[in-house]
């Protein structure tokens, strides 16, 4: 019995060391086959999936399929060549004999820049229009402000401009650069060329520069002096000379303070151009015209006298006022500060003065003798 009892433990052992033997062969297939099945999955779905990472977008382009539409360089679903669509970022099921998928950047537009878009292909543009619309050839109306955008780059340019910035003091007149056959100094944005009647406040901007150009315009209170020379030989005589009642010259010195309200400027801007012509064209033209109509009408006693001089300053600053009005420019002031009279004029007053004083002054010593020989 002894013997027989060490025969079945022997045996019990060599059954149980047989089983663990069988379980790990089990679990050395059974892990290679889900690895196995792991590098398979993997590598199908690396075949068959292709991933997009951030900053980037995924262009498809079949090898086969109908052929595109006239004048298109994208192809649409079903066409053969580089898809219209574009896909973001993360992983996209596409089939790898049909299509071919290259990664490309997206399109980033910097701060303080715009895009201009150009389309490549499309519908060609109609007689009456200069910028394209989405679905059409040609530079595009829209412009792309800052950020990041996913443009398929095989059927659109992509041109950086810098945005247009208005300071503080200034203004923007824009003007259109295209042509059109409708007439007019100003129109509706895209309607016409010419210069928009709304100007554009201090800020940033982000314009079409193929359309629209934007003209920057310091706005605030100007003054312009008009003044005799200090010295003769190195200085400009910018003074007001015209003729006083009697044909006497008359020279004066004045100081003009005026200013064009912003609403005024793109008016001012089509018509004159810079500030500097409107000073030119505006104060200085109308400034001498009516100091010839108005000094007509004075003698030179009457500019002499305060009264009359007073009432000249009036109407010359009201009548300066009103033309400028006129032509959308705002007088605040117009102080004349001398008035030059001909010695022609004056030598006789001044004689006539001398005389008087002389007069005056030898019977001032007569009176002192006689005052002292009465005192004697």
């Amino acid at each position: 019995m002894p013997h027989i009892h060490e025969h079945n433990e022997h045996d019990g052992m060599i059954g149980l060391l047989a089983n663990r033997s069988n379980w790990r062969r089990w679990a050395i297939v059974g892990g290679s086959l889900v690895l196995g099945l792991v590098i398979v999955t993997l590598v199908v779905w690396n075949i068959f999936f292709k991933y997009v990472p951030a900053g980037k977008h995924l262009v498809i382009i079949a090898k086969n399929g109908a052929p595109q539409d006239p004048g298109e360089v994208l192809a649409k679903p079903g066409q053969k060549g580089i898809q219209a669509d574009v896909k973001g970022e993360g992983w996209h099921f596409v089939m790898p004999i049909i299509y071919s998928t290259p990664v490309e950047d997206n399109t980033v537009i910097p701060a303080g820049k715009a895009g201009i878009v150009t389309a490549l292909g499309g519908r060609l543009r109609v007689a009456s229009s200069e910028l394209a619309e989405e679905g059409e050839q040609g530079i595009q109306r829209l412009v792309l402000p800052p950020g990041a955008y996913r443009i398929n780059k095989h059927g659109f340019q992509v041109d950086e401009v810098d945005a247009v910035e208005i300071k503080p003091g200034f203004v923007g007149v824009v003007r259109r650069r295209l042509r059109t056959n409708m007439p007019g100094l100003f129109g509706e944005d895209g309607v016409r060329r010419g210069y928009l009647p709304k100007a554009l406040q201090p800020g940033l901007y982000y314009l079409n520069t193929k359309e629209y150009e934007v003209l920057k315009s310091e706005v605030g209170i100007f003054q312009t002096s008009f003044h005799a020379p200090v010295n003769k030989e190195t200085d400009r005589d910018t003074s007001i000379a015209f003729p006083c009642k009697g044909g006497f010259d008359i020279s004066m010195d004045c100081t003009v303070e005026w200013e064009v309200l912003p609403q005024h400027m793109p008016a001012i801007v089509a018509e004159y151009g810079t500030r500097h012509e409107v000073e030119k064209k505006v104060i200085d033209v109308q400034a001498h015209a009516i100091a010839r109509d108005k000094g007509i009408d004075y003698s030179v006693q009457d500019l002499l006298e305060g009264s009359m001089r007073e009432k000249f300053q009036d109407d010359f600053t009201k009548e300066l006022t009103r033309v400028c009005e006129a032509k959308k420019v705002t007088i605040h002031s117009a102080f004349i500060r001398r008035i030059d009279i001909p010695d022609e004029y004056l030598k006789p007053i001044r004689d006539k003065q001398i005389a008087a004083e002389t007069e005056l002054t030898t019977k001032a010593k007569e009176a002192t003798a006689q005052t002292e020989n009465e005192v004697e």
